[in-house]
């Protein structure tokens, strides 16, 4: 028994057309009045990395809110967010190889530890680092 299939092609009139005038207008606006960088700059720069409950995620808030606050928005408000546990910041970090020859390292502390009691001191290791594949 042999089963004939025939297709018929379906022309959907119910898709609508793009509206191309709004997405010039939207083209237009991003690249003639965005803000975007400006506010990278502020949020990212100036505020730096914005660790829950330290100075610079307060400051980032603090921004976001006058911005939204200066578009003309209103009841704009940070609202508490927790419980959480203390904010961590450092506000300066340094590592440097004394012997047998000075060379500065490169590095940052590990979020929320603690501080120190001054120079720390200690014997250097060697950590083989591998990427993927090797």
């Amino acid at each position: 028994m042999q089963v004939k299939i025939v297709l018929v092609p379906l022309i959907l009139s119910g898709q609508d057309k793009a509206d191309l005038a709004t997405v010039h207008r939207i083209k237009q606006e991003a690249f003639e009045n965005s803000q975007v960088a400006e506010h990278l700059f502020y949020l990212v720069d100036m505020h730096g990395p914005r660790l829950t409950g330290s100075p610079c995620f307060q400051g980032a808030a603090n921004f976001a809110v006058q911005r939204l606050k200066d578009w003309g928005l209103v009841n704009v408000k940070q609202e508490k967010w927790g419980p959480f546990g203390q904010g961590w910041s450092y506000g300066r970090f340094s590592a440097h190889l004394v012997e047998p020859q000075y060379e500065a390292l490169i590095g940052v502390p590990m979020a929320w530890s603690p501080g120190t009691e001054g120079v720390v001191v200690g014997r250097s290791i060697l950590v083989p680092l591998k990427t993927r594949g090797s």
